[in-house]
Order: C-alpha cells, then sequence, then structure tokens
C-alpha cells in the first residue's frame, strides 16, 4: 500500500477540482427538475416519461460527443457542457411552459452527454497511469462530498426564497465555472510543450 501524497498529483489536477466543486455546487439533485416540471402543469405519472427524454438523449449523443471530443479536445467540450447547463438551469428558472420544460429535459442530456465521462477521460488524460484509480477516488469523493451540500442549498432556497431561485444559483455556478474552463484551458495550452 503506497501513501498518498498531495504532490503526487499536478497542480492543473487540483486547479480542475476547483472548478468541479464550483460547478457542482450548484448541481443539485434531479429531483428538482422533476419538482419544477409538476409545478408547471406536468401530471405526477408523465414526469419519469420527461425525465425519460434527458435520458434518451444522453445515451444518443454520448458516442458522438465522445468522438468529437478525442478530435477536438476533452476541455473544449466541457466548457460547451457547462455552457448548455448555464443555460438549461436558467431556462427551467423563468419558464412556466410544460413544452419548454420537455426541450429542457432534452438539452439537459446534451449537458449530461457532454460531461459525465468527458470529466473522467480529462482527469485521466492529466495523471499517471500509475495513479488513475487514486485520482478519479478523490474525484468521486469531491462529487459525493459537494453533492449533500448543493442538494440541501437548493431545498433551502426553494422553499425559504422562491422556486426559481434554486435553477438561477446552479445556472450562476455554471457560468463561473464555464469561464475558470475558459482560463483553465487557455493556461494548459500557453504551458503545453507545442507552444513553447
Amino acid at each position: 500500500f503506497k501513501k498518498f501524497h498531495f504532490n503526487d498529483f499536478p497542480k492543473k489536477y487540483y486547479l480542475f477540482l476547483v472548478i468541479i466543486f464550483i460547478f457542482t455546487l450548484g448541481n443539485s439533485t434531479d429531483a428538482l427538475l422533476m419538482v419544477k416540471a409538476n409545478e408547471v402543469g406536468v401530471r405526477v405519472t408523465f414526469i419519469p416519461l420527461v425525465y425519460m427524454v434527458t435520458s434518451i438523449v444522453s445515451v444518443l449523443l454520448s458516442i458522438p460527443i465522445g468522438s468529437l471530443s478525442d478530435r477536438i479536445g476533452k476541455e473544449r467540450i466541457l466548457i460547451i457542457g457547462y455552457l448548455i447547463y448555464t443555460i438549461v438551469y436558467f431556462g427551467f428558472g423563468v419558464t412556466t411552459s410544460i413544452g419548454a420544460i420537455v426541450a429542457l429535459f432534452a438539452v439537459y442530456g446534451l449537458y449530461s452527454a457532454a460531461t459525465d465521462g468527458i470529466q473522467k477521460a480529462f482527469i485521466s488524460d492529466m495523471i499517471d497511469n500509475n495513479k488513475k484509480g487514486t485520482g478519479l477516488g478523490i474525484y468521486n469523493a469531491l462529487l459525493g462530498i459537494t453533492l449533500l451540500p448543493a442538494s440541501l442549498i437548493a431545498g433551502l432556497l426553494y422553499d425559504k426564497v422562491n422556486s426559481s431561485i434554486p435553477f438561477y444559483f446552479g445556472a450562476a455556478t455554471a457560468a463561473v465555472s464555464t469561464v475558470l474552463m475558459l482560463i483553465f484551458t487557455r493556461r494548459i495550452r500557453e504551458k503545453s510543450p507545442e507552444n513553447r
């Protein structure tokens, strides 16, 4: 058993984890999306079908988007994914239309396809082969730890302020993450050997 040391991983790995933390803080449980769907008029019996739209879109697009990320760079796909999330969550905050809700669930599937596997692959590219398991373990632990306060914050905002605020908060943290990811990507490219 090899002891863990923080200097086992490059600085860019930890910087990316900071971006993930900020993003995840506004990425509350998907149950909130279903509550919103019911609030705008989707009957409870149809909510699983509406949510299934997200899963179908995500499954259909995961392989094409993964292939695209290999060609243009995973970091670019993540930036697009975070931007899509920003738009979707802002949309959930403002919409009162059932049709718009269904469309937003579909676009949410696009966000899922652009981030779920890509984030892990991006982390794997950053770290040495003999440390990938530990690096991904830290990443998954961070997600698990952050999702609890994220859902608590969303629930409190929903109950104590109004039903749109959690979505605006999620859109705001995603927007910040998008900007940080742009800066992060630019600095990585500037430091890459081929740009020297």
